[in-house]
């Protein structure tokens, strides 16, 4: 890496370059590439202009340059009321969803159609 540099390296392995926009914590999948928490990890953790050393991804080995980092916009308090609601309603579906899964798996289901289908 160090001889040839990020430019050249791609060339010097006979290796695609190949760039991905986008990368977030929510969507672990690279355009390209797949699903790979590593590469994404490793991306989201280094800042602008920096350069990786080789990581072993979950189906090939990369380098990875960052070129730019897209800071969100600052939330306002409004984003928060509607970021809790949301947060809150995914667990009541969750804990329901639980609930009713457990309570299919302690019953005790007798099948009497045939009683009342004859």
């Amino acid at each position: 890496l160090e001889s040839v540099g990020f430019e050249g390296l791609a060339e010097a392995l006979n290796a695609t370059e190949r760039s991905a926009d986008g990368l977030s914590y929510n969507n672990m999948v690279v355009p390209g590439i797949g699903r790979d928490p590593k590469f994404v990890g490793t991306a989201l953790g280094m800042s602008a202009g920096e350069t990786s050393d080789v990581v072993r991804g979950a189906n090939a080995a990369f380098v990875v340059h960052v070129t730019d980092i897209n800071e969100p916009p600052p939330l306002e308090p409004a984003d928060y009321s509607r970021i809790r609601e949301q947060l809150l309603n995914r667990r009541r579906a969750q804990v329901r969803s639980q609930w009713i899964a457990e309570l299919r798996e302690s019953a005790e289901i007798v099948d009497n159609r045939t009683i009342f289908f004859q």
